[in-house]
C-alpha cells in the first residue's frame, strides 16, 4: 500500500477529484493519475489527433487576440430603489421565498400525518407566511455575525452573554421549530436519481437572478471552492489543500473586476450537472465548458487554474469565442517536448498556429498555457521588500486575475450563516443564502461606492432592514410560554426612551395623585406610602421625580 502512495508534496499539489459514489474520500494513486486527470486530453477530432499540435519553439510568436465586446458589460439593476435590502430581494427573489414558505408548512403537514411530532408542537404550531421566513433568514444571518456556541445562546437572558435582539424578534420554540420544517421541496417527487432534487427550483432560480442583473466584463475566472461539511455524504470531497479539506465542491464562474459570482456547479460525482455534448473533453473540460455557455462568441479572456487546463480545452475555447489562460499540468498529453534543463529565472517557449507554451522557473518550475497572450518578460516590484522579479507576462496576467473565489471564501469564513446540522442540504442551502448577500453587496456599492468599507457593515445594516420592514406584519412570534428566566431583562431596564409626565386628570381630580411604585415595592429599603404627581407612561407605573424615576429604570432589583 505505502509503495503506491504520492510523495505529500504531490499530495498537496494535486486537487483531487473523485469518480466514486462508494466511498467519502477517494485519494488516487499514481498508477490512477492519469487515467483522472488526463480524461481531458483525449484526443478529439480535428485537434490532437489529426493535427498533432505541431509545436514550434520561438520566443517571438504572439497568438490571434480579438477585441471583447464589452457593450453588456456591467450591472443591470431595473429598479428606482436601490436600497440594501431592495437590491437583496433582486437576487433572493418573491418566487423562492414563496416555494420555500409551501414547502415548509407542507413537510409539517407530512410529518405531523406521520405522528413524527409530540402533541405539544403539534399544538402550537401555526402555517408559516413569507414575512415569517424573510425574519428568520435574517436571523440566521445575524448568527454569522455574532458568534456563540449553541442556538439557545442567542435567547439567553444571562447579562453576561445576551443578545436581546433575538427574543424581541422572535421566540426560541418557533426559531427552532421552523429550522426543524425548513424544507424546499415536496418529498413525495424527489427523484432518488437526481442528488440535488432536495432543493427542488431553488438552486436554479438563485442562479438564473444572479446572470439577470450583471454581466461580466472582459475577465473571468474559473475555481474550485470547498464548503466545509464532516457528515456522511456519497459525493464528499478530500481536498488537503483547501482550509476545509472535507467537503462539498462547487465549481464557481465569478468576475475578476468585481469578484460577482455569476454561476455555480456543484460536484455530485457522475451526476454533476454538466451538458453532455461536452463530455468528450473530459470531467474537467465539461465543467468549464458547461459554465460558458451563455458566454460564447464575445470574446472573453478566462483564467483557469492547472487542474482544467490543456490543449484540447484551449482550442475548443477558441472556437467559442473564448480567450484563455492558465497554468497547466506536466503530464497533460499533446505539450511539446521540453525537457531542456532550465535554472532559476530562465523560460523556454513553444507555440502552434494558436497556442503559446511557456515554461518559466521560479521557485518552482512554473507551465503556462494560452491562446492570446504574447510571451513578454515584465518587471514585478515586491510588495514587501524592495526588490523586483522578472516575470511573463502570463504569469503576471494570471495571479492578477485568478483571486475572485479566493475572496469570496475569505470574505464569507468572517460572516458564514451555516451552522451545524444533519442535514446538508440546509447547510448548503444557507451558503448560497450568503452568497446572495455577498453579490448584492457588490452590486449596492456599485450604486453606492463611497459608503461602505466591509462586507460585514453591509451585512448588519441588511438584517436590520429586514425586521424593520417584515416584524409589524406579524405578530404570533413574540408569545412566550414557561417560566420566567432569572436573568430575565425588563423592558424599563432595556435602551428606550422613558420621561416623566404629569398623571393626567380624572373626573374626580384635577390633580391627581398616585403612590410611588418604588417606594410602595422596595425589596432593599424600608417601604413607604409616598404620593407622587408623577408617572412614567411607557411603563405605566407613577414615580418620584427623584430618586425613584433613575432607580427604577437602571436597577433591576429595588
Amino acid at each position: 500500500m505505502a509503495s503506491r502512495m504520492q510523495t505529500s508534496e504531490e499530495i498537496e499539489e494535486y486537487l483531487f477529484d473523485s469518480e466514486s459514489d462508494e466511498g467519502d474520500i477517494y485519494i488516487p494513486t499514481s498508477s490512477e493519475d492519469s487515467s483522472l486527470e488526463d480524461e481531458a486530453d483525449i484526443g478529439l477530432p480535428g485537434t490532437s489527433a489529426i493535427a498533432g499540435y505541431n509545436w514550434s519553439e520561438d520566443a517571438e510568436f504572439s497568438p490571434p487576440s480579438f477585441p471583447f465586446q464589452g457593450n453588456k458589460s456591467g450591472i443591470r439593476v431595473i429598479t428606482d430603489r436601490h436600497s440594501e435590502l431592495d437590491i437583496f430581494e433582486l437576487l433572493f427573489t418573491e418566487e423562492n421565498i414563496c416555494i420555500i414558505t409551501d414547502e415548509t408548512n407542507r413537510y409539517f403537514e407530512q410529518v405531523s400525518a406521520k405522528n413524527l411530532l409530540s402533541p405539544n408542537i403539534q399544538d402550537s404550531w401555526k402555517q408559516t407566511t413569507t414575512t415569517e421566513l424573510m425574519i428568520f433568514f435574517g436571523l440566521c444571518m445575524l448568527m454569522g455575525s455574532v458568534k456563540k456556541n449553541a442556538i439557545r445562546d442567542y435567547w439567553s437572558s444571562d447579562p453576561k452573554i445576551s443578545t436581546p435582539f433575538f427574543s424581541d424578534t422572535m421566540s426560541r420554540s418557533r426559531f427552532e421549530l421552523l429550522l426543524r420544517m425548513l424544507h424546499f421541496v415536496n418529498n413525495l417527487t424527489i427523484d432518488p436519481a437526481n442528488r440535488l432534487s432536495k432543493f427542488g427550483n431553488i438552486l436554479q432560480n438563485l442562479k438564473a437572478s444572479w446572470k439577470s442583473y450583471f454581466y461580466p466584463y472582459e475577465n473571468v475566472c474559473i475555481d474550485e471552492s470547498l464548503f466545509l461539511w464532516k457528515g456522511r455524504l456519497s459525493f464528499k470531497q478530500y481536498i488537503p489543500s483547501k482550509r476545509s479539506r472535507f467537503g462539498i465542491k462547487l465549481y464557481i464562474l465569478a468576475d475578476c473586476k468585481t469578484k460577482f459570482v455569476l454561476d455555480i456547479i456543484v460536484y455530485t460525482g457522475k451526476t454533476t450537472e454538466i451538458a453532455d455534448t461536452y463530455k468528450a473533453f473530459g470531467h474537467s473540460g465539461s465543467v468549464v465548458l458547461t459554465l460558458l455557455e451563455d458566454y460564447y462568441g464575445r470574446n472573453h479572456k478566462l483564467y483557469i487554474d492547472n487542474y482544467y487546463t490543456s490543449p484540447a480545452l484551449i482550442e475548443r475555447l477558441k472556437i467559442e469565442g473564448i480567450q484563455s489562460c492558465g497554468t497547466v499540468r506536466q503530464n497533460r498529453k499533446n505539450l511539446p517536448n521540453d525537457r531542456k534543463k532550465l535554472v532559476r529565472g530562465e523560460v523556454s517557449v513553444f507555440h502552434t498556429d494558436s497556442m503559446l507554451y511557456e515554461r518559466w522557473v521560479d521557485r518552482r518550475e512554473v507551465r503556462m498555457l494560452t491562446n492570446f497572450l504574447p510571451h513578454k518578460m515584465e518587471t514585478e516590484a515586491s510588495t514587501s521588500t524592495s526588490t523586483s522579479t522578472t516575470k511573463p507576462l502570463t504569469v503576471l496576467k494570471y495571479n492578477g486575475n485568478m483571486g475572485a473565489v479566493d475572496n469570496l471564501d475569505t470574505v464569507l469564513s468572517y460572516n458564514q450563516t451555516p451552522r451545524k446540522t444533519v442535514k446538508w442540504y440546509k447547510k448548503l442551502f444557507f451558503h448560497f443564502l450568503d452568497i446572495c448577500t455577498y453579490n448584492s453587496y457588490i452590486l449596492y456599492t456599485d450604486k453606492h461606492p463611497n459608503k461602505y468599507r466591509h462586507f460585514s457593515e453591509f451585512r448588519l445594516e441588511l438584517i436590520q432592514q429586514i425586521v424593520d420592514k417584515y416584524t409589524p406584519s406579524y405578530d404570533y412570534c413574540h408569545t412566550k410560554s414557561g417560566r420566567p428566566s432569572k436573568y430575565e431583562n425588563p423592558k424599563r431596564l432595556k435602551l428606550e426612551k422613558h420621561f416623566l409626565s404629569l398623571i393626567p386628570p380624572t373626573e374626580k381630580s384635577k390633580k391627581p395623585y398616585r403612590r410611588c411604585h418604588v417606594c410602595g415595592n422596595s425589596k432593599i429599603n424600608p417601604r413607604k406610602r409616598v404620593q407622587t404627581r408623577y408617572e412614567c407612561k411607557k411603563c405605566d407605573v407613577a414615580l418620584c421625580v427623584t430618586p425613584c424615576m433613575e432607580i427604577y429604570h437602571t436597577k433591576l432589583v429595588f
